[in-house]
């Protein structure tokens, strides 16, 4: 059945129509719960009482939540795919709704179908790829920029020039760039095997610029899958390949479009797993993973170094702290991967220079570190998912496992249960919470190293944390249904809420 879109409305707990659970996100002192069978979206407000319910109602199709990065976890967009329709239906196109905890606050109508959408590392434009519900494949690519009304240019479509028949698979999309002509130049650049586009934002009318990512014309090139803007250039990874691609980016002469390029590349000792740019020395320097060695490149001289690391590694987190053994606040790096351990790289002003390495080992291979440098700690996650079965947006379905105090080279263990669904940290990461199959909570907080213990009437499912001053967890008793208990710290009397969904 086709739904035109409705106007959110707000209601109060109790009389809510049907509604099956199948995407969740946290909000501000909130809750996102999507129901794909019904097109209809609800957020629960908690910081109320009782609490508030705000409906959306959603385009046909399945649904994906898409967290907007820089929104502090505040802000989800809801992508839903669109119909094929039918004899007697009229087909849907996909559609983006961008909700925070007051409901929705735009919506974009796309031209037709598409299954997968991704967001900018910004949070300014949502991507949709993957077009279908055709017979024939597109090279479509649409774009929404989150910071304008709907209007005939937004969203717009861009389509990839294919060298050999391919089709886009990511994108990367540029900061305003000072440019010679006075106004600021915005890139996106859209990757397919053996090539890349590049399109300018501003003037949609003008013809991209198609880089093959190989000179062997008898072959398709690597295909691009990872990619970093830099200033006026981009870096691109490409999949197996041991060399990073600089496409340097210059002021066009024959008008056509207002940029050219430049390319070259820079070596490393094997297949580049991951990369990541540090602007705190000079220059920008680019850091790029082979396994078990870390090469730092300066952008603007490429000049190289690089270190020997005592194990895999596959992620790179820059951050300002101390490291175990040095007490002293200083640019550094902290590398982890399959192996359990971290490695901390302290580097100097100029964008090549390594002052120091050191290793942590570890009782467990983290999946995930976020840095607390202000406290001089790391904290290290393990890997696993959310439980109940649900797309939980927003919550990459960690646990905490380890508080890695900088100063002193120790490791406290957290969370020793293996149930990693009944375990959270707080967004502020001040807090740790643990939840066992019978009802009893543990709070434990990570500054003063002291507990706290709930004893709750119903034995909890699943945890999660929600961004907002009051730092509240949800402890999920019935996750389907919306039945829940508030938590926040030193509140001993915790609300119940039940029946949200």
């Amino acid at each position: 059945m086709n739904r035109a879109p409705l106007l959110s409305f707000l209601v109060f707990l109790g009389g809510c129509a049907p509604f099956e659970l199948g995407h969740l996100a946290p909000l501000e002192d909130a809750l996102l719960g999507v129901d794909d069978t019904h097109s209809v979206a609800r957020v629960v407000r908690v910081d109320s009482d009782p609490v508030q319910t705000t409906e959306i109602a959603l385009a046909e199709g399945h649904a994906t939540l898409v967290p907007r990065p820089g929104s502090g976890d505040t802000e989800i967009a809801i992508f839903t795919e669109g119909t094929l329709g039918s004899e007697d239906e009229l087909p849907i196109p996909a559609e983006v709704v961008l909700v925070d905890r007051t409901g929705e606050l735009s919506r974009w109508t796309l031209p037709r179908q598409f299954r997968v959408a991704q967001m900018s590392e910004d949070g300014r434009y949502l991507y949709a790829t993957a077009p279908w519900g055709r017979l024939v494949v597109e090279n479509e690519v649409s774009v929404v920029d989150l910071t304008e009304p709907a209007g005939p240019m937004n969203p717009r479509s861009l389509s990839l020039r294919s060298l050999g028949g391919e089709v886009p698979s990511a994108a990367a999309f540029s900061e305003p760039m000072p440019w010679p002509d006075g106004a600021p130049l915005r890139l996106a650049a859209l990757f397919a095997a053996g090539q890349l586009s590049l399109f300018d934002l501003d003037r949609p009318d003008a013809p991209p610029l198609t880089i093959p990512t190989t000179v062997n014309t008898a072959a398709v090139g690597p295909e691009p899958v990872e990619a970093r803007f830099v200033d006026q250039e981009l870096v691109v990874r490409t999949a197996a390949g041991s060399q990073l691609l600089v496409v340097s980016l210059t002021q066009s002469l024959d008008g056509a479009r207002r940029f050219d390029v430049a390319l070259r590349t820079l070596a490393a000792s094997g297949r580049v797993s991951a990369i990541a740019v540090d602007r705190r020395s000079t220059t920008p320097r680019l850091i790029a993973l082979t396994g078990t060695r870390v090469h730092i490149y300066d952008l603007e001289t490429s000049l190289e170094s690089s270190v020997e690391l005592p194990s895999p590694y596959s992620s790179i987190l820059a951050f300002e702290g101390p490291a175990p053994g040095d007490p002293t606040t200083r640019p550094r790096l902290v590398l982890w991967g399959t192996s359990p351990s971290l490695t901390f790289l302290e580097l100097g002003d100029e964008p090549s220079a390594v002052m120091d390495a050191s290793a942590l080992p570890l009782a467990f291979t983290p999946s995930h570190v976020v840095a607390d440098g202000a406290a001089g700690r790391l904290l290290a996650f393990v890997g696993g998912g959310h439980g109940g079965g649900f797309d939980v947006a927003g919550s990459a379905g960690r646990t905490p496992a380890s508080v890695i105090d900088l100063y002193d080279r120790s490791a406290l263990a957290l969370a020793t249960t293996p149930d990693v669904s009944r375990a959270a940290v707080s967004s502020d990461l001040s807090d740790v919470w643990i939840a066992s199959g019978d009802g009893y909570v543990n709070r434990f907080d990570i500054d003063t190293r002291s507990q706290e213990e709930l004893w709750l009437d119903d034995p909890v499912q699943s945890l999660l944390p929600l961004p907002g001053s009051a730092q509240r967890v949800l402890a999920f008793h019935e996750l389907p249904a919306g039945s829940f208990t508030i938590l926040a710290p030193g509140d001993t009397a915790p609300r119940h809420v039940g029946g949200v969904f």
